[in-house]
């Protein structure tokens, strides 16, 4: 009985990490779309930007 014990405790241990490095993965992925759309979105204020220096001048 002790046995079933220990394989169902590593079993909830290794559902936990399991779900745990699923989670970072998610995370990261992400994040890192995240980077890739503010990255963009200052791009186009940079044009924006360089549009309105124009018209000014």
């Amino acid at each position: 009985m002790k046995k079933i014990y220990l394989l169902l405790f590593g079993f909830v241990l290794t559902s936990a990490l399991n779900a745990q490095s699923k989670a970072e993965i998610f995370a990261k992925e992400n994040t890192e779309n995240l980077s890739e759309i503010l990255e963009f979105t200052e791009a186009e204020y940079t044009k924006v930007y360089d549009i309105l220096v124009e018209k000014r001048n």
